[in-house]
């Protein structure tokens, strides 16, 4: 790569045949990869970004439309014809967005909905221990946070604690 590894907008601007939308998304989003010296717009990349897209869209639906119900079951019946989507599926998600609300039932419509993406797109549990995925859209700067539950405490404890504005976060915590 020419530059000393260094990507030049022109460089960018060629990857993505000259689509401003898409280059300015692609940058936005980090959809590029740097591949035998050469920047490259991944699939797999792509792929994420559009799994994190639908998460975010049916996140916000379900936020926004759960007192609309009278039950889970015809919510989740209307969501399944919506959205295309596997009923055990949908009924497991809103059984965590209650269990969200029964544990944090004081949040803004914005944090439930960035809780229930989250959970969409993988929460591994190891342990005592969540591991969950970091996404730019989802305001996050690492690939990763550890979140543990502190008995003695009665809180939750997640590495984004550690870092730049730690403080700060446990205030507005999002990574259960």
């Amino acid at each position: 790569m020419k530059n000393g590894g260094v990507s030049t907008f022109e460089m960018l601007y060629d990857v993505t045949e000259g689509k401003l939308d898409v280059l300015a998304k692609a940058l936005k989003y980090n959809l590029f990869e740097h591949r035998q010296g050469r920047i490259v717009l991944t699939p797999k990349r792509i792929e994420i970004y559009e799994k994190l897209k639908q998460a975010l869209k049916l996140s916000r639906y379900i936020v926004r439309h759960r007192f609309d119900y009278v039950t889970d079951s015809s919510f989740a019946t209307n969501i399944c014809q919506k959205f295309k989507l596997d009923k055990e599926y949908v009924l497991r998600i809103l059984e965590a967005l209650r269990y969200i609300y029964m544990s944090f039932s004081d949040k803004s419509e914005s944090w439930y909905i960035r809780c229930l993406t989250r959970y969409m797109m993988g929460v591994e549990y190891c342990g005592r221990t969540w591991i969950v995925k970091g996404n730019r859209e989802l305001r996050n700067h690492y690939p990763y946070y550890y979140v543990n539950f502190l008995p003695k405490a009665e809180k939750y404890f997640c590495t984004c604690f550690l870092n730049r504005y730690g403080k700060i976060r446990e205030k507005k915590y999002a990574h259960i």
